[in-house]
């Protein structure tokens, strides 16, 4: 919250003020408040967006899908959500796409465990 705070007060801009978002709502997937994540990951979105970083409105769209998981209700969608974003980065060759797709599978398994 500090990092969106500071973002805010310094007028950072767009790039800085998703990468806040992003972090806030990785925050609430480690914790399991999927709810409060997908709002952070919404505007991060939209911060992505007006900055035009595509890899990044990407990588959003695979953290939206690991919030998702942690619903059951939504667990299904996701999966297929989660699936198309990891496609989407590997089929971009850029630095940062590689290292999103890598960072989300990894995200996946630590913070996303299937139910046994």
């Amino acid at each position: 919250m500090l990092s969106l705070r500071l973002v805010t007060e310094l007028k950072l801009g767009p790039q800085k003020m998703g990468n806040a978002h992003w972090l806030v709502a990785a925050h609430h997937i480690a914790a399991s408040r999927p709810e409060a994540a997908l709002a952070a990951l919404d505007e991060a979105a939209r911060a992505f967006a007006a900055a035009a970083d595509a890899p990044s409105e990407i990588m959003v769209r695979g953290y939206r899908a690991l919030a998702r998981k942690l619903c059951p209700e939504s667990r299904t969608a996701a999966l297929s959500e989660l699936d198309h974003a990891l496609r989407c980065l590997g089929q971009d060759t850029s630095k940062a796409a590689t290292a999103y797709r890598h960072q989300i599978i990894v995200a996946d398994r630590i913070l996303c465990v299937d139910p046994e």
